[in-house]
């Protein structure tokens, strides 16, 4: 994936070695953690991205969402979905429109083929970001993953009333109509 660094602008290159926590500001911590990330040293990377949050006031909300962003993908490249889970949920709670923590909360729960969590995860995104053409992504699941098709149906109807004219709602409902 081609997630940016937590930061988000340039750096150069860490120390060799990790002074106490108090002599590092939270730009080098997360310039170290994301130089393992790199490396893909991710017992590393999360270990100087948990150090960044603790030096992060709790009040900088935008600092802290890219580090808890972080810290959830390093979670999943260690295989431990709960925890990224956690941490991308953490994210919503600062920024609920936030389409990467949204994206990669429904990623976790199609890799663990938890299609009724999907479904309930793209209503999340549908409300919080109001983007109708999660209906239709919504009705595929309905339809193929869980054989709803009354579900279907009126998840369809519902895009039809907001995406009004749009051929792909039209051409599904007519076909899950004549099925």
């Amino acid at each position: 994936s081609s997630i940016p660094p937590a930061s988000g602008r340039p750096r150069s290159s860490p120390p060799a070695s990790m002074p106490p926590q108090s002599a590092m500001s939270i730009d080098m911590l997360v310039a170290l953690a994301d130089d393992a990330w790199k490396r893909q040293e991710w017992d590393d990377a999360f270990t100087a991205y948990k150090r960044a949050l603790m030096v992060t006031p709790e009040t900088d909300r935008e600092r802290r969402a890219p580090i808890y962003m972080r810290i959830g993908e390093v979670k999943r490249r260690q295989h431990k979905p709960r925890e990224a889970e956690l941490n991308f949920e953490k994210v919503l709670e600062i920024d609920k429109k936030n389409k990467d923590a949204h994206e990669a909360l429904i990623a976790l729960a199609e890799e663990a083929n938890d299609h009724r969590r999907v479904v309930t995860l793209r209503k999340r995104v549908r409300e919080a970001r109001g983007d109708a053409s999660q209906l239709a992504l919504i009705a595929d699941l309905l339809e193929t993953k869980l054989g709803d098709d009354k579900a279907a149906i009126a998840t369809l109807e519902d895009a039809r009333g907001l995406l009004p004219g749009d051929v792909g709602v039209l051409g599904r409902l007519r076909r899950l109509y004549e099925a």
